[in-house]
């Protein structure tokens, strides 16, 4: 893994509500970062974001007042300028004043190589910068230095790239990326998800499924799961139709379709089609009130 010392272009995007998102994607982290995004907004708003599975490192820079962040039967602690956390299975619903955050997207593989901590620990679980072996706190004094979002997100990069090559877990989660590639792309229409078949990886599976949970924070099923309610939930954005979307998406019929639906989203699929969203390739959010 190499860091190329190229400072990066990014994607600004506004809404109509006038809030500013800049994205950039660090290559020299592919599998491991997802993203990293800077997002800013000076009016009140607040969103119900659908699970990602995902880790999210969030920095909260001068100017933000942030409500509360509440996430499965938690609430993010609002003192804290930054914060570790995932939604794995449940929404989790951002509110706020006013707000200048940056935030890295990440595989959860990525936290037990970084910061040494099992991503099952953060199942629907949010963490204190306090709880982690580096000084997070130390990243979110030197994002407020820097003017812009280039040099942020240049900075988090490089910073990243440096924890990875250090880490003496490194090597395992490349391995494991490798397996969990090679078993996503034995999956099929045809197969329902019941069965796992490693006959192609290196690990046994009573071996793998303790991997999973350690570096995925569930097991290699319930990511999956996971997975297909996104892929699903994504569809539906491109269509209002539910006729196809039971079979396309290998669910059994179209009660067992809205069961799961509702268990990740906490809302049928007909009212996510109805219910207006922001316009994101990545993300499932939706603007909320109580």
């Amino acid at each position: 893994m190499e860091y190329t010392n190229t400072k990066p272009s990014n994607i600004m995007e506004t809404d109509g509500n006038g809030s500013v998102f800049q994205t950039y994607v660090p290559k020299s982290l592919f599998g491991i970062v997802d993203v990293i995004v800077q997002f800013q907004s000076n009016i009140p708003q607040s969103y119900k974001v659908l699970p990602n599975g995902k880790i999210e490192l969030q920095f909260l820079l001068e100017g933000s007042d942030v409500l509360d962040n509440k996430l499965a039967e938690s609430s993010g602690n609002n003192s804290q300028f930054s914060y570790l956390f995932s939604a794995t299975s449940k929404p989790h619903y951002p509110s706020f004043k006013k707000i200048n955050m940056v935030l890295i997207i990440m595989s959860p593989i990525a936290v037990k190589a970084l910061f040494g901590l099992p991503a099952r620990e953060l199942y629907n679980n949010c963490i204190e910068p306090t709880m982690l072996k580096n000084s997070i706190n130390e990243i979110q004094d030197r994002l407020n230095t820097l003017p812009t979002f280039n040099e942020r997100a240049w900075f988090l990069e490089k910073f990243l790239v440096q924890k990875i090559q250090e880490s003496a877990d490194a090597s395992m989660m490349s391995l494991l990326l490798n397996q969990i590639e090679i078993l996503n792309r034995q999956r099929n229409k045809s197969w329902q998800y019941t069965q796992l078949n490693l006959d192609h990886i290196n690990f046994s599976k009573s071996h793998f499924h303790r991997l999973c949970n350690d570096w995925l924070g569930m097991s290699y099923y319930s990511h999956v799961q996971l997975q297909q309610f996104r892929n699903t939930a994504f569809s539906l954005n491109q269509s209002i139709s539910l006729s196809n979307r039971t079979f396309d998406h290998n669910y059994y019929d179209q009660s067992h379709f809205i069961r799961k639906f509702k268990q990740f989203a906490d809302m049928t699929p007909t009212a996510y089609i109805k219910a207006p969203k922001l316009e994101d390739q990545e993300t499932l959010v939706l603007p909320f009130s109580e």
